[in-house]
């Protein structure tokens, strides 16, 4: 299996070409299938934080709707393009994610 895995560095640029790189990627085979197992080289996160009693489940709604749409970060953080959001639609396993952290 081929992974992608180098980076690109852009001092300056906003992003507005990062579709592009989806373009480049559309027939790269995916590099994670559901079920498949894993080891130490795949990063996990995993943070809890109790921010507030959800008796009717408003908020575990509005986290699960950002999460769905891979809002992880605020946008001056990181900023990202997908498939699911050019078909402007929840994420789906393998999609493919271009992500830019502003640093």
């Amino acid at each position: 299996m081929k992974f992608i895995t180098t980076a690109t560095l852009s001092w300056f640029n906003d992003g507005c070409c990062d579709v592009r790189y989806l373009d480049e990627w559309v027939n790269e085979p995916l590099s994670y299938e559901l079920g498949q197992p894993t080891d130490k080289s795949w990063h996990q996160d995993q943070h809890e934080v109790l921010l507030a009693h959800d008796p009717d489940g408003m908020f575990f709604e509005r986290a699960a709707s950002l999460l769905m749409r891979y809002k992880f970060y605020p946008e001056q953080v990181m900023s990202h393009v997908s498939d699911a959001d050019l078909a402007e639609r929840p994420l789906r396993v393998g999609e493919r994610i271009a992500q830019r952290i502003h640093i």
